[in-house]
């Protein structure tokens, strides 16, 4: 049996060949099956549906702050009860050049001579901008009314799966719009929810009610003068 006693020299040769194949081994067995899994789990799709969806959320609260601006503006005419036919014409005119729409309506509500009547709205715009124009003509339409609970999202065949640009393409805008009007000078509550009343007050007792007062203030104006 040989014995033999590495000299300084060759004992720093073979720690130096021992170094040698450990980072080689590590290069071939750690090093390229990390970059192989970072391919393999690439994050440009996430970092992109995230940007994405950061875009769309500063679009829908800009348009909702566009919206809650405006509520601050009492514009639009208060029309007297029932005021339905001339705001569905309205409805039709501004939503008539969109892809598709749909309108629900719940029962108008009365609270003292006022009236309020929500429409639940989802409508199938061409562009984002289509959308956001079509909501603003409905906020400066001639009667008053207020928007709210406003969604929007994008919407098509013509999209790749889980495209969420609302930029490109068509959306799609779920919304409420509640009108007002009054029932001073109505002849007729027919189809009214009585708010805030006794149970055995009737939309007829209500009108009579507005009626007197009405003429009790014309006579009173026209005593003073």
């Amino acid at each position: 049996m040989l014995n033999h006693t590495f000299t300084r020299k060759e004992t720093a040769i073979l720690l130096i060949l021992v170094a040698l194949l450990l980072a080689m081994g590590y290069y071939q067995f750690v090093y390229k099956w990390q970059q192989k899994a970072i391919a393999q789990y690439d994050t440009t799709d996430i970092e992109t549906a995230i940007a994405q969806e950061q875009a769309k959320a500063i679009q829908i609260k800009r348009m909702q702050d566009e919206i809650v601006s405006g509520k601050k503006e009492k514009t639009g005419l208060v029309e007297t009860y029932s005021n339905l036919k001339a705001e569905l014409r309205t409805l039709n005119d501004i939503f008539g050049d969109a892809q598709n729409f749909d309108f629900s309506f719940d029962q108008a509500v009365a609270d003292g001579d006022a009236v309020r009547r929500t429409i639940v709205c989802t409508v199938t715009a061409s562009s984002y901008k289509e959308a956001r124009r079509m909501l603003l003509q409905l906020h400066d339409c001639k009667y008053r009314c207020l928007i709210g609970d406003v969604s929007i999202s994008p919407s098509g065949t013509g999209r790749e799966s889980g495209d969420k640009n609302l930029n490109e393409g068509a959306v799609s805008v779920n919304f409420s719009v509640t009108f007002y009007e009054t029932l001073y000078g109505a002849a007729s509550t027919d189809g009214l929810q009585i708010q805030n009343s006794s149970s055995d007050t009737t939309g007829d007792d209500l009108l009579n009610k507005l009626s007197a007062s009405k003429e009790q203030a014309e006579n009173t104006g026209n005593d003073n003068q």
